[in-house]
């Protein structure tokens, strides 16, 4: 999995990431209450999709902008940090579920670890 951390102005460079590229995406952490009714969530939960370039790993898996990535390997996932660690911890080779939440309803994909 390709992982490129970007420090933002509210990020300091030494501090846990925000957003970051995954799987070729850009992704980041829900953040207040705006963000949590938006997606009809009932917390800071979660890793969004907020771009999902064509061609992209993350695109040919069926991922799409909006998408919030609550589940990797049958973990919780709150943020950013532990995406990269529940994904880091998965065997090269190997495809993985993300359960999502997508349009206020579960769903899921697979994705492959490269």
């Amino acid at each position: 999995m390709k992982v490129e951390n970007e420090p933002t102005a509210e990020t300091p460079a030494n501090s846990t990431p925000h957003s970051a590229v995954v799987l070729g995406a850009r992704v980041k952490n829900i953040v207040g209450q705006g963000e949590v009714s938006a997606h009809g969530l009932v917390g800071e939960i979660g890793v969004v999709l907020v771009q999902v370039p064509v061609g992209s790993v993350a695109d040919k898996a069926g991922l799409q902008e909006g998408d919030v990535i609550l589940r990797c390997l049958d973990q919780e996932i709150r943020g950013v940090d532990e995406l990269f660690k529940t994904f880091g911890d998965a065997p090269k080779g190997t495809r993985i579920t993300l359960g999502l939440w997508r349009l206020q309803q579960h769903a899921s994909v697979e994705v492959g670890v490269e």
